[in-house]
């Protein structure tokens, strides 16, 4: 009995405990994809609009899996998922946009469930599953930034796809972000039709230009020649009047 006593004692009065285990880090490449409006359409058409949300979500997860991906976490509308490479990450945003464009062309532009995705590189925790940190707390920022139907990526995922792939950016500046402590390089994601849209307003702009500066040019050669031929006229000497006309 005292020894069963004494031995519990000295279990209590025992301080030790396991060292904490090094937390695993990785390289990532994060994508951070979220519905525009989600309150509103479900606030219009609750089953409906959960009946397209899931098969969308079905889509994303099936494109992130072809592009070696994994999701990490679904919250509500939401969903997050690593990838080893930028590439992969970057070529599975745009084809999972442009299949849920074709989706949304076939439904009432009020039913239309558009996702804008966040893209960052960056260092993660890996904890029972799932990943967090800066690394993604950047990507979900960035998803604000997105247009609805777009992709809104840092600095460090333009930097590090390089020409890698046949894209075009649009620069959107340096943000401020909420819990992040340095400002955010943004870049827009122009998409196919996107791209070609501005390259068309371009070419107009370039053409109507040339425009100008030919009649711009054709006006100064005009005047040109005839400060040319009224100079010429000036300096040619006139020739003496008939004595006839002068006895008139």
């Amino acid at each position: 009995m005292n020894e069963g006593f004494s031995n519990s004692v000295n279990r209590s009065t025992d301080n030790s405990s396991p060292e904490p285990q090094p937390l695993q880090h990785k390289l990532a490449a994060i994508l951070y994809a979220d519905v525009a409006g989600y309150s509103r359409l479900t606030g219009e058409d609750e089953d409906g609009t959960h009946r397209i949300l899931s098969a969308y979500l079905d889509a994303f997860a099936a494109a992130i899996q072809a592009h070696n991906g994994a999701v990490k976490h679904y919250a509500g509308d939401a969903v997050l998922a690593d990838f080893a490479t930028v590439s992969d990450a970057l070529t599975c945003a745009v084809g999972i946009q442009g299949e849920l464009k074709q989706r949304n062309e076939a439904l009432p532009e009020a039913k239309r469930v558009q996702f804008r995705i966040g893209m960052n590189l960056g260092e993660v925790i890996v904890d029972r599953g799932e990943v967090y940190g800066n690394g993604v707390n950047v990507a979900a920022r960035l998803e604000t930034l997105a247009e609805p139907g777009g992709i809104c990526v840092s600095g460090n995922v333009v930097d590090a796809i390089g020409t890698k792939l046949a894209l075009n950016y649009e620069y959107l500046g340096e943000h401020t972000v909420k819990n992040i402590d340095k400002p955010v390089r943004a870049y827009r994601v122009l998409l196919d039709y996107e791209t070609a849209r501005s390259t068309a307003q371009t070419s107009a702009v370039v053409r109507q230009r040339r425009l100008m500066a030919g009649a711009v040019v054709a006006i100064v050669v005009l005047l040109a020649a005839g400060v040319a031929a009224w100079r010429f006229l000036m300096q040619t000497p006139q020739a003496p009047m008939p004595d006839s006309v002068l006895a008139m």
